[in-house]
């Protein structure tokens, strides 16, 4: 495959990637109520997905967090996350989908320039 396929192949997966993720916070939106910890602990894993471009992961996880209740496992999660929010967690998917393409994943940390919690 040559350079110009392959970059194309990319931002077709983060294109689906942004759709799939959008796709799950509308319809919180639209069901005005907040994530609970199943679904925040799959739409932070897929947006820090997309943040490191880790593409077709990114859809996994956003396909996941509507798995059904009865299928689903239990989530601990730290009091810290509490915190994020429907609109926190929106903020973080802009922040990602603006991100450049990735022509690779990046495994490493993620920085963020700003801080995704709301203001107290």
């Amino acid at each position: 495959m040559d350079e110009l396929s392959f970059l194309k192949k990319r931002a077709t997966e983060k294109a689906q990637a942004c759709e799939a993720i959008e796709e799950v916070l509308l319809i919180f939106q639209a069901e005005r109520r907040e994530p609970d910890d199943w679904e925040r602990a799959c739409l932070e894993s897929g947006i820090g997905a997309l943040f490191r471009g880790a593409y077709v992961q990114a859809c996994v996880f956003a396909a996941k967090a509507l798995t059904p209740l009865h299928e689903r496992t239990v989530v601990a999660r730290p009091s810290e996350f509490d915190s994020l929010d429907l609109k926190a967690l929106a903020r973080a998917f802009s922040a990602a989908q603006a991100e450049r393409l990735k022509s690779f994943p990046h495994l490493g940390p993620i920085v963020f320039a700003e801080d995704l919690k709301p203001a107290a």
